[in-house]
């Protein structure tokens, strides 16, 4: 048994959790979202990656591949967490969305 895949960020036996199911990939239908929706273009999603876990980098990597298909253009920018933290902090509320 390898685990049980998440569908949520709390677990099973956390109070509060309610199974929320999982979205399949369709990189058509997303396209067809993003055509509705009037956004011309999209060119940029930042990603900041946590360099300190090693695993971090791939994940952005991995999101980016899901990211790109669908003419969302996405750059990664990778950080030590000190200072993604700070960078973070240092944004206003709604540069954050």
């Amino acid at each position: 048994n390898a685990g049980i895949p998440a569908d949520n960020v709390l677990n099973a036996q956390a109070f509060g959790y309610a199974p929320m199911g999982f979205n399949e990939y369709d990189p058509e239908k997303a396209k067809e979202l993003i055509e509705k929706s009037g956004v011309k273009d999209p060119k940029v999603v930042l990603l900041y990656s946590i360099v300190r876990d090693p695993l971090n980098p791939e994940l952005a990597e991995a999101v980016k591949g899901y990211l790109e298909p669908v003419g969302i253009k996405c750059d990664l920018l990778g950080m030590e967490h000190a200072t993604y933290s700070a960078e973070g902090r240092s944004r206003p509320y709604e540069d954050r969305k």
